[in-house]
């Protein structure tokens, strides 16, 4: 189901959402240090995979707009509310982040619409920067916090991605901070984590 172009993301446990140390302590072993470095990042993640793989992050927008009410499975995604106070507009965004022409994350970030200047939103519409590149591009640092891991089944980024519907994938939550102001919630979805 794509209400409005969205993929409806449901999350089916293996391990739920905790601390990155006690996941990472109990089902990290079989895990590399670049694959760790980059579940545990708390500031740009395309920074973070650039440095890790050494090569270029390109973005594949999915979607983004205002999102349906029904879009995901909001008990599987989120902890807290959306990310702006009732009656603001969210920004809801959907892409996969390519590292060497290969898928490694699917994101879907949530957004407080009083972050974006009529500039950023023209760049954001372009569908061509990450986001936390679009922000330190301007000198705004992005931080994450409240930062938890989990693995789960992702039927629909399994199926997107042509894989079997069972397979696991490493899935981390954050909540978004710009200029140290909270602004966001995001979920991505790792694709070559094993």
């Amino acid at each position: 189901m794509r209400p409005h172009g969205f993929m409806v993301l449901s999350l089916q446990f293996e391990d739920p959402w905790q601390s990155s140390e006690s996941l990472l302590q109990r089902r990290g072993d079989t895990l590399s240090e670049l694959s760790c470095a980059a579940l545990v990042c708390s500031d740009s993640l395309t920074m973070a995979l650039e440095e890790l793989y050494g090569a270029p992050v390109t973005l594949r927008q999915v979607r983004q707009g205002e999102p349906p009410e029904q879009m995901a499975d909001a008990d599987s995604l989120w902890r807290d509310g959306p990310p702006s106070p009732e009656g603001d507009e969210i920004l809801a965004r959907q892409a996969w982040l390519d590292v060497g022409g290969i898928a490694q994350v699917f994101a879907h970030s949530e957004l407080s619409g009083a972050l974006f200047s009529p500039t950023l939103r023209r760049d954001l519409s372009l569908g061509e920067t990450p986001l936390g590149m679009m922000f330190l591009d301007r000198d705004r640092p992005v931080t994450r916090h409240a930062l938890e891991l989990a693995r789960a089944r992702v039927p629909q980024v399994a199926m997107a991605l042509g894989v079997a519907e069972e397979t696991l994938f490493w899935c981390r939550r954050s909540l978004f901070r710009v200029d140290g102001e909270s602004c966001g919630r995001i979920v991505e979805i790792f694709l070559t984590v094993a």
